[in-house]
């Protein structure tokens, strides 16, 4: 019941259900653990899901836990029926720790089950490699997170080659998994700035989805944004901007207005507009993207706050820079209390914020910002990560601009973006 409002985006009534789930399954297993510690598990691990769709991260988190927890012990008294089904919690459990911006442990959570499942299959191929390529690629979308670039690429290609091969025997059933292994392999190209790639593995992803699916099925909506993102990623907003449009369009028909995954192209579709310079019609899209999304999603929920971020950054380019600090000082202390003060998400904000303060002229406060925020992701996520380069670059500038002497460079700069004070989640990967 709950998967099933989940999917119409009836969040709330999904996770009130998943809730009772708990509850009675909860009651079971204490007066018989042998015959009701599996659903338990079950419904822990769908709890999470739902807890995770409505912002509520660190509960999600929890039950994830328990779910793994549970399965590990009856993993080992049996383990041929359950060592499965530990596999499964580890990957959702990656999932969340990744939410939770706890990289490294998502990282091995995810590389636990590949090593479950990559076992599994080689004993069973028919029955695990189909599971064996969901593993690889969530793998590769961890080691994408804490800059492992080379090994995520492994991962995504090797899942997209299982797929293939397995669609190739059986299309009806596994075609629609191999594009959602194309798409991640199409990420994973675009975070190594590889678009030469990324975009033709979009486009292939696209036309395959809309073959299987359907022009109208949500991952085909999803399959669009995406392919629509990477095509703004490399400045091609004469066709970015027109297939978010089309993209917005479908998902209110398909999916209703007030559909995260509605909020999230109209979100997207505004990013568009203000990288095309049309803050005209990106910021009172952005406005009203952050009503819909208080009132649909809550005020904390991570999503809502990306978008309020977005806004501020809009109202920077226009020069209203005194609301564009407020809202982003805000929007900070959100992160902070919501995901921690190390999520990289809660370090992006910060960057956005010190960009401001440099727009406005308070430069001394802005270097200061961005030392700390420099020395955070270093210790976060490590001298090499993407992240970690772009905030070292950035400080770099304006210490320049002070006359200051610059930082030590890490050992392998790739590349090195301007501050431009623009919102760094500003486009939603569905």
């Amino acid at each position: 019941m709950g998967t099933m409002l989940s999917e119409v985006g009836r969040w709330e009534e999904a996770l009130a259900a998943s809730e009772e789930a708990v509850h009675i399954r909860r009651r079971l297993a204490v007066a018989n653990p042998d015959a009701y510690e599996p659903d338990l598990a079950l419904s822990l691990s769908n709890l999470g899901t739902m807890l995770s769709e409505v912002g509520r991260w660190e509960e999600a988190l929890a039950a994830s836990e328990e779910a793994v927890h549970i399965r590990r012990r009856l993993a080992v008294a049996n383990p041929d029926a359950y060592e499965p089904d530990v596999a499964l919690s580890l990957s959702n459990l990656g999932t969340m720790l990744s939410e939770v911006g706890r990289w490294e442990e998502a990282l091995a959570a995810s590389e636990e089950a590949v090593h479950i499942r990559r076992r599994l299959a080689v004993a069973n191929p028919d029955a695990y490699e189909p599971a064996l390529a969901s593993a690889l690629s969530n793998l590769g979308n961890r080691m994408s997170e804490v800059g492992r670039g080379e090994e995520a690429l492994a991962a995504a290609e090797e899942a997209v080659h299982i797929h293939r091969r397995l669609a190739v025997a059986n299309p009806d059933a596994y075609e629609p998994a191999l594009t959602a292994s194309q798409s991640n392999l199409a990420r994973a190209y675009l975070a190594a700035g590889d678009l030469g790639r990324a975009i033709p593995l979009y486009e292939r992803t696209l036309v395959d989805s809309e073959r299987v699916l359907g022009s109208d099925h949500p991952d085909t909506l999803i399959s669009r944004n995406n392919l629509a993102g990477a095509y703004e990623s490399a400045g091609d907003l004469g066709r970015a901007i027109p297939l978010y449009e089309r993209t917005l369009v479908d998902s209110e028909r398909v999916l209703g207005s007030d559909h995260p995954d509605t909020l999230i192209s109209r979100n997207n579709l505004a990013g568009a507009y203000e990288s095309a310079g049309d803050l005209g019609r990106a910021i009172p899209l952005y406005e009203r993207t952050l009503v819909d999304s208080e009132r649909v999603l809550g005020s904390d929920h991570p999503d809502t706050l990306n978008v309020l971020g977005s806004l501020a950054a809009s109202y920077a380019q226009a020069g209203r820079i005194d609301e564009a600090i407020m809202l982003l000082e805000r929007v900070t202390s959100d992160f902070v209390r919501v995901l921690g003060s190390d999520h990289p998400d809660t370090l992006n904000a910060l960057g956005s914020l010190a960009a401001s303060y440099a727009q406005a002229g308070r430069i001394d406060e802005a270097i200061t910002l961005l030392e700390r925020v420099t020395s955070d992701f270093v210790r976060v996520l490590g001298s090499d990560h993407p992240h970690t380069l772009s905030a070292r670059h950035n400080l770099a500038l304006w210490r320049g601009r002070r006359g200051m002497p610059p930082v030590p460079r890490p050992r392998s700069p790739t590349c090195w973006p301007t501050l431009c004070g623009c919102w760094a989640p500003t486009t939603l990967t569905l």
